[in-house]
């Protein structure tokens, strides 16, 4: 599993969170579910949809959040049928 680990509290413990779970915390509530994977590449970070019209959906949210990919690039496409299952 990609983890991120920047402290959860500034001064507290590292903490470990899984990266899809800090994205869908900056995504608003209704898209969050539509959001089921996400692969950290070195320049690059590729969020996965459930379908077009999410991914289209999830662009548009994202599209004004310039910390999300923490300086990389960030990619939504559509997800591999059956990849929501998973």
């Amino acid at each position: 599993m990609v983890t991120t680990s920047p402290p959860v509290t500034p001064g507290g413990p590292v903490v470990r969170v899984p990266v899809l779970e800090a994205l869908r915390a900056h995504l608003p509530v209704e898209l969050r579910s539509r959001l089921i994977g996400c692969l950290e590449k070195p320049d690059e970070l590729v969020l996965l949809a459930e379908s077009a019209a999410w991914a289209g959906r999830l662009k548009l949210a994202l599209s004004g959040n310039t910390l999300l990919g923490g300086g990389k690039r960030v990619t939504v496409k559509l997800a591999p049928r059956g990849a929501a299952g998973r």
